[in-house]
């Protein structure tokens, strides 16, 4: 049977909950790169501390999305720190195999 490749187990340990996209900065990257050019956003919605779906939302009048530049600034260095630490932990573990 063929397997979905869209379709992964969940990995051990390091399973993070979908609202830390948004406070690691990867949401604002995705954001910035994919979706706001193109005058769309992906916004997650949320109840406390629960995400429970998400949505493309327009800019309206094909403008692309922007945000203040601190706004940027911060999204930038969250999305850095979290992929700098990723390539570290990726790089520790291929070099204890």
């Amino acid at each position: 049977m063929a397997r979905d490749s869209n379709v992964h187990p969940a990995p051990t340990p390091d399973y993070r909950p979908l609202l830390e996209l948004s406070e690691s900065g990867l949401l604002w990257l995705i954001n910035r790169t994919v979706f706001h050019p193109r005058g769309l956003a992906l916004a997650l919605y949320q109840d406390g501390q629960v995400a429970h779906g998400w949505t493309l939302i327009g800019a309206g009048g094909d403008e692309p999305f922007t945000f203040p530049e601190s706004t940027d600034l911060d999204g930038f260095k969250r999305a850095e720190k979290t992929l700098r630490a990723a390539l570290n932990s990726t790089q520790t573990c291929s070099s204890e195999a």
